[in-house]
């Protein structure tokens, strides 16, 4: 893991003999550094977290926008990532189907978020209470925790009483006038 104050393209100009493998999160990594490493024996990989051209075209959408240039732009970029690396994950089968289908990636895997076939057991369930949101600061993440706390979460409560949320990461430098503290019982 690198980070700080180093120029990434000097570090994996003099280091790309020493790594096995490389991996990248986001378009604007891979597009921008897996080329770097193209001529190594280094095998790279491409995590793209969420297909930034689809959500953000979901987003414009919404609201009322028509701005292909951006849309396609990220779709790009994506597109540089997908052609720069080996292997690209994403979360999702209809991410990995727009993966193979329209931009082109040959070895997609999927990386879920949620393992569906975890069984907790009823004990761990009767131990738990609450919601956890994890998110950066892109709109939908924005938008998800404002709708949540503004109409979900006001309903959940008046039928079964105060339910903790917790919200975790950059998301929370963006929320607007957003009341997060919510009255938990004593004790918690």
């Amino acid at each position: 893991m690198i980070y700080g104050g180093i120029k990434v393209d000097e570090f994996l100009a003099t280091t790309r003999a020493l790594s096995d493998i490389a991996i990248a999160y986001r378009a604007h990594i891979a597009a921008n550094y897996l080329p770097l490493l193209g001529d190594s024996r280094t095998k790279v990989g491409y995590i793209a977290v969420d297909l930034e051209h689809v959500r953000e075209a979901r987003r414009l959408h919404c609201e009322g926008w028509h701005d292909q240039s951006t849309v396609d732009a990220l779709r790009y970029r994506e597109v540089g990532g997908v052609a720069a690396a080996d292997c690209v994950a994403v979360h999702s089968a209809p991410e990995r189907r727009i993966l193979e289908q329209e931009l082109g990636a040959h070895t997609v895997i999927e990386l879920p978020l949620l393992d569906s076939d975890a069984d907790p057991g009823e004990d761990d369930l009767d131990a738990r209470a609450g919601f956890l949101f994890v998110g950066s600061t892109h709109p939908p993440n924005v938008d998800a925790v404002e709708y949540f706390v503004g109409r979900v979460l006001p309903r959940i409560q008046d039928q079964v009483g105060i339910v903790p949320f917790w919200v975790v990461g950059e998301v929370c430098r963006r929320l607007r006038g957003v009341d997060l503290h919510i009255p938990l019982e004593s004790g918690q």
